[in-house]
């Protein structure tokens, strides 16, 4: 458990602030229907009149996951994936790491000082198969942005052929969920 993370302290309507493109109803419908699931330090409402409790790391997760929603990837596979760029401790899956090890903050998520990219790919991309949503298999990948790592970053990216991706830089996402849940970072 990290603190910060992990802590249960937001309500659905602090997120919903947060997140213009997703309704509270939609979150509520999204939680009911098993599309996104809480964390294990979320607290679920227990009753009439109970609110859920979220944590920081659920808020971003829901952030990355209505940005994928709307570049067209549907709402469970973007929450998957949300989830591996969170560490969420209870998948068993590891998306692919720039440089093999994961030097992320492990309170921020991000690279200290780098733009954090996040990507998602479909598995052996066929055009063929592309439909207007992103829901076969897709994998994932996350590094750091700078100058002198941009050919190795599309290098990575587009390897083996590969001729589609969505292409997430976290900074501004993540920032943008502080922001209006009022998280100071310091």
């Amino acid at each position: 458990m990290i603190l910060i993370l992990d802590t249960p302290r937001f309500l659905l309507s602090d997120l919903s602030a947060a997140l213009p493109s997703l309704d509270q109803n939609n979150l509520k419908a999204w939680i009911g229907r098993g599309v996104v699931s809480l964390s294990e330090f979320d607290r679920e409402a227990g009753g009439s009149g109970k609110r859920v409790l979220l944590t920081l790391r659920t808020a971003y997760e829901l952030a990355l996951t209505s940005r994928m929603v709307e570049l067209g990837v549907s709402p469970a596979r973007a929450f998957q994936n949300a989830c591996l760029f969170s560490k969420r401790k209870s998948l068993k899956l590891k998306p692919d790491v720039f440089g093999g090890t994961d030097e992320r903050n492990p309170e921020t998520l991000l690279y200290d000082n780098r733009p954090t990219c996040f990507v998602i790919y479909p598995q052996n991309f066929d055009e063929s198969e592309h439909s207007s949503h992103m829901t076969m298999p897709a994998h994932s990948w996350i590094g750091p942005v700078s100058n002198s790592e941009d050919e190795a970053l599309f290098d990575s990216i587009f390897r083996d052929g590969r001729a589609a991706a969505i292409v997430l830089f976290c900074n501004p996402i993540l920032s943008g969920v502080d922001n209006v849940l009022g998280v100071d970072r310091g």
